[in-house]
């Protein structure tokens, strides 16, 4: 998720010759089976782990729904959708979106006051001042499975790191792939967690032997300042400089240049700030008064959603290397070059806009946006 004056640049439109293009590439790249290389059925699914700030920006709306359309193909297992934003609506929001794409018993995490020794867990809501898209969410949704009461739905909530370590002890080695869209804040205390009844190992440890790969939305790449690691920039030290394994990262550059969710939009404001009766559908409404109706939103969490159920291939290279910070508390980063390095970052395979048009796709390939294509 990127928001507030460092991260925000203004909407632009696309024109009606591209996004043509890009809709029939769209069919073409679905028709390929954009995600063929990973296998079908449950036993060959990508086992994922979902950890999102859902709140401050809506485009983690759209990886949800790029995650549950995945998900209906048989790409991708969902093993937790858990919070690293100590927000109270974050939470309710999650459960919403579980429930309506059929998962209410989803097993949900969030941080806890003094669940890690590293930092606090940052909260944070709705960026524009004069929109609430969680609050209203919470209003017409919370009647949902598991969601009565939208706040007090927060209450049932595991401890993030204690879900963590239980999902985590229960699979298979080297067999769970993490996608983190939002701050470190929850993997940090991961990282420097104790055995607990779940698990012998300390949290280093358990991470090596489970999970094969992270996969973030995090960083400016090969320099700049970017919001997710910024925000918790001691969490995003510790892990960035102690992951026991693989880490991709797709950074600012990517999603800013990648426009979802136009088709969402439209529906959205058809509307006008009414229930929809689809939490995606209004969850996008949030921003129609940003200009977007034309061009889109910008799709940073869903390119990284993307990335670790489908692979960086077709839509990706990877650049090998190794992170680095300032020094500083800006929170910038840059990168050191080196083959045999620990992280990658992506940098652009097919263009833009062939990336927007497969996720749109795929998030519209779902039975519940049926009715769009009528």
């Amino acid at each position: 998720m990127q928001i507030n004056n460092l991260r925000i640049k203004a909407c632009h439109s696309l024109n009606a010759a591209s996004l043509s293009v890009s809709l029939m590439l769209a069919v073409v790249c679905c028709a390929s089976n954009s995600c063929s290389h990973i296998g079908e059925g449950k036993a060959s699914a990508v086992k994922l782990i979902l950890d999102t700030d859902l709140g401050p920006d809506y485009d983690d709306v759209g990886a949800f729904a790029l995650m549950y359309a995945l998900e209906e193909q048989g790409k991708v297992d969902v093993l937790a959708t858990i919070s690293c934003n100590r927000d109270e609506r974050v939470v309710p929001c999650i459960k919403i979106l579980n429930a309506w794409y059929g998962h209410a018993d989803m097993p949900t995490g969030a941080p806890e006051e003094g669940y890690s020794s590293v930092s606090e867990a940052p909260s944070m809501t709705c960026w524009q001042e004069d929109l609430h898209w969680p609050d209203s969410l919470c209003i017409n949704y919370g009647h949902f499975p598991g969601c009565a009461g939208a706040r007090a739905a927060g209450a049932e909530t595991e401890n993030a790191v204690k879900l963590y370590r239980k999902i985590l002890s229960r699979q298979a080695d080297r067999s769970v792939t993490i996608c983190s869209i939002g701050f470190y804040s929850n993997l940090a205390a991961l990282l420097t967690s104790g055995p607990d009844g779940n698990s012998p190992l300390p949290g280093r440890e358990l991470v090596a032997r489970k999970v094969v790969r992270l996969v973030s939305m995090a960083g400016a790449f090969p320099g700049g300042e970017e919001f997710n690691l910024k925000l918790d920039l001691p969490a995003a030290r510790l892990v960035c400089s102690e992951w026991p394994g693989n880490v991709i990262f797709s950074g600012f550059e990517i999603g800013e240049r990648v426009w979802t969710g136009r088709r969402l939009i439209e529906e959205a404001a058809r509307y006008e700030g009414e229930c929809s009766g689809n939490p995606v559908v209004d969850a996008y409404a949030g921003s129609l008064k940003y200009g977007e109706l034309e061009s889109g939103h910008n799709s940073w969490d869903g390119t990284a959603v993307l990335i670790a159920i489908c692979g960086a291939d077709p839509y990706f290279e990877l650049c090998r290397g190794r992170i680095t910070f300032a020094e500083d508390s800006t929170g910038s980063n840059g990168w050191q070059e080196d083959p045999q390095g620990p992280h990658s970052y992506v940098r652009f395979k097919l263009s833009p806009d062939r990336v927007a048009a497969a996720i749109d796709s795929i998030t519209l390939s779902h039975s519940k946006f049926a009715y769009l294509k009528q």
